[in-house]
């Protein structure tokens, strides 16, 4: 189950860099920026294929799913998983402020990378 997960936000982040550069862009316009086919490479930026946040979003989920399960198993009991997943989703909120949270559910505050906004700018204060 486990290579299950990981295989699934691994694709899903393979595929999300892979169509990052063209997110909002009509299909006429990605054919005349890269022909018939579409966009078929990676367009790396300072050497690196850019993931959005769809993909910071599915791994955060994912933190406060693991989060909340390994908390009921050690406690044996535990809040609605919701509740995990809202507190994971507030520290990605903190890592496109750039603010690392005090506390946090995720382990994923601690990735220098995912401090990187990566989301259209719908007023992130």
């Amino acid at each position: 189950m486990r290579d299950k997960i990981r295989g699934s936000l691994f694709g899903g982040a393979v595929g999300d860099a892979l169509g990052y550069p063209v997110e909002f862009l009509r299909s006429k316009e990605i054919f005349r920026r890269y022909g018939e086919k579409g966009i078929c490479d990676y367009q790396p930026q300072g050497g690196q294929a850019l993931i959005s946040d769809d993909t910071q979003m599915s791994l955060f989920t994912a933190c406060g799913i693991l989060y909340g399960d390994t908390r009921a198993r050690m406690r044996g009991m535990g809040a609605p998983m919701a509740a995990y997943i809202y507190e994971a989703y507030l520290d990605w909120l903190s890592t496109q402020r750039g603010v690392r949270p005090e506390e946090k559910v995720s382990w994923l505050c601690n990735v220098p990378a995912l401090y990187s906004r990566r989301m259209p700018d719908v007023g992130i204060q």
